[in-house]
């Protein structure tokens, strides 16, 4: 079994929180049309979320954390975030997972990526290199190379290793409050590793090694009004159609197949974009792990 984990924002710290929970669905809807139906997703939150769509895949782990200010800066929301993940790693400890999807409550995941790592051992971690950018207002996607560096919904990291790794003391329980978690957390993994999501990087310093999936894992969703980094929310790309969304949805989802999809000529698309999109992929991430050390 794997675990998909996610959390939600406090109502409090949302600017329209009803976009928040349509968003949420939306993407529960995603993560939740898995061919493999050997899977939990696990959602950390203040209050279950008032959404129509239910699914016995779904758990809510209910926190009593006291709300980033709205008008914060992006650190303060990072650091609750980063909170409610890690509970929610030590919560999921009962399901004793294989891997751990860590994902953003308003992305989209590819529907085979439980079969996929169900068919893997626990001995590297898998990352989105190839996916999507999602412009949910005005429909639009663009193919996106290396978007584990910029999407918060892109990482499968072994359970146990990750934990080892973190080396999370035993009494920090499942109960614990944010105060407590924030002051066991060092600064670096609250802004790099669960804010800025380096899984990666996190335990390629570690000595494990990380290949990407072999397909499209991720769509990332822009232009939501909540998304907690606001660059890059317009998204100048092609109409979403079915081809695209068939990927993310099972077939009694296809949320946005209502309208008429354009018929549109990605081969040609592609050429045109090739070259920036081939020097992206292949010149790799240097960026420097050391940020880890010691972490």
């Amino acid at each position: 079994m794997n675990v998909f984990l996610t959390s939600i924002m406090h109502p409090e710290t949302s600017n329209d929180y009803e976009s928040v929970l349509r968003n949420f669905e939306t993407s529960l809807k995603s993560v939740c049309s898995q061919t493999d139906i050997d899977f939990r997703v696990v959602v950390v939150c203040n209050h279950v979320p008032d959404v129509k769509y239910t699914s016995k895949h779904v758990v809510y782990h209910v926190v009593d954390f006291y709300p980033a200010e709205k008008n914060g800066d992006i650190h303060v929301k990072r650091q609750d975030k980063a909170a409610k993940l890690l509970s929610g790693l030590i919560y999921i400890e009962k399901f004793n997972p294989k891997f751990v999807f860590i994902y953003d409550a308003d992305d989209w995941l590819h529907n085979d990526i439980n079969r996929f790592l169900n068919s893997k051992e626990e001995n590297v971690c898998f990352y989105t290199n190839s996916g999507y950018m999602v412009d949910i207002k005005a429909q639009t996607y663009l193919k996106k190379f290396g978007l584990y560096r910029y999407c918060g919904s892109t990482n499968a990291i072994p359970y146990r290793h990750l934990m080892d790794a973190l080396r999370v003391p035993p009494d920090l329980s499942v109960g614990a409050q944010k105060d407590e978690i924030l002051r066991f957390l060092p600064e670096k993994l609250v802004s790099a590793l669960f804010g800025g999501h380096s899984y990666v990087l996190y335990m390629r310093s570690k000595g494990f090694g990380c290949d990407p999936f072999p397909m499209n894992a991720t769509a990332w969703i822009r232009n939501t009004g909540n998304n907690i980094r606001t660059d890059a929310q317009e998204v100048k790309g092609l109409p979403l159609n079915s081809r695209v969304i068939g990927i993310f949805f099972s077939a009694g989802d296809h949320l946005f197949c209502q309208r008429k999809a354009r018929l549109i000529d990605l081969f040609i698309y592609s050429k045109a974009l090739g070259f920036s999109w081939a020097r992206s992929r292949f010149l790799g991430d240097h960026r420097d792990t050391d940020m880890f050390k010691n972490l």
